[in-house]
């Protein structure tokens, strides 16, 4: 988690196909995780990592913003 944290850009947006797709060359998970209900995982020092919770926030109220 450290290293693929270190491979991140400062302000990522998960925007850019090419540096995606060598971030999951890179760091290909060993199983692929389709999350279709609310969860929190957690990393092996059980720091949270990924929250997802879909429908948590309306659309009304969501802002965008690019870096």
């Amino acid at each position: 988690m450290v290293r693929y944290n270190e491979s991140l850009d400062k302000f990522e947006s998960g925007r850019n196909e090419k540096h995606e797709a060598s971030l999951l060359q890179k760091f290909h998970p060993e199983h692929d995780i389709l999350l279709t209900d609310p969860a929190v995982i957690l990393d092996s020092g059980g720091r949270i990592i990924v929250w997802y919770l879909p429908g948590a926030i309306s659309s009304m109220i969501m802002v965008g913003r690019l870096l």
